[in-house]
């Protein structure tokens, strides 16, 4: 529990260099600490023995360590995102939907690299190696190198540990859920979902001023469609856990806090 404790200032810290990274002042940054650790779901993990905050520890620092590689382009920031994604993963297989998140990102920079391709797979490759022992021991002790995920499919004759947790949770999996789901996990937590894990909705209230700086809203871009693809998945393939949206708390919790910085600008420009 001391441990987790840790983890969680940890990624308040990463947030904060998160909105450091792209320019903002340093009181910034501490609102940015401050509005992941007001998080209920973060108080009561960082008291308990889940795994859900050492995972976002791991989720934010290969957010950062990704976009200074995407930026000097050296092996080193390469290995070292390898390294965060792969810890991820080992800490908590929920890790594997937030590696798919950057799908998109390394896609996009491996097409823009050309014949530079190869090196945009250093931080993949880094990733399976540190990943792969634990994968191979799963393989060998059950048949499934993911266990107990998807056991149905590897082990369709023996238990599924999951097979009944998928639609416990949450409003349905309809489009209409889709688009309430971020404002229900936060409105009805109670009725629908795993309990109030993310408290006021002040995350909502305040990201979407970031897209009023036009100096800096390019700085954010690359995280959107990995922020998508993770909520995607969570709510497609995971079951409705609030808590497994932990891994984009401390993004969330950046770009609020750099959204309340140009609120408060432009509130008092209009002084």
């Amino acid at each position: 529990q001391i441990a987790h404790g840790s983890y969680g200032i940890a990624v308040a810290a990463g947030a904060g260099l998160m909105v450091r990274r792209f320019g903002y002042c340093v009181n910034v940054a501490l609102i940015a600490a401050l509005f992941f650790l007001v998080i209920r779901g973060v108080v009561w993990q960082m008291a308990s023995a889940e795994t859900d905050i050492p995972l976002a520890t791991f989720s934010i620092a290969a957010f950062i360590s990704y976009l200074a590689w995407r930026e000097h382009r050296v092996a080193g920031l390469g290995v070292l995102f390898g390294l965060m994604i792969g810890g991820m993963i080992l800490t908590k297989y929920t890790g594997f939907a937030v590696a798919l998140s950057f799908g998109a990102l390394v896609i996009y920079d491996m097409a823009k690299a050309g014949k530079k391709m190869t090196f945009d797979l250093i931080g993949p490759a880094v990733a399976m190696f540190v990943v792969l022992p634990h994968m191979i021991r799963n393989m060998i002790l059950t048949d499934n190198p993911v266990f107990p995920l998807f056991n149905s499919v590897f082990n369709p004759d023996k238990v599924n540990p999951y097979g009944s947790v998928s639609g416990e949770l949450g409003t349905g999996r309809g489009l209409i859920d889709f688009l309430t789901a971020p404002w229900n996990i936060f409105i009805v937590p109670m009725q629908y979902f795993d309990g109030m894990v993310v408290g006021a909705p002040y995350l909502l209230a305040f990201i979407p001023f970031i897209f009023l700086d036009r100096e800096r809203r390019k700085q954010w871009v690359p995280l959107f469609p990995a922020c998508a693809i993770y909520f995607l998945i969570w709510f497609f393939v995971l079951t409705h856990q609030v808590r497994f949206l932990m891994p984009l708390m401390p993004l969330m919790a950046a770009m609020a806090a750099a959204g309340t910085a140009i609120m408060w600008q432009r509130v008092r420009g209009n002084n």
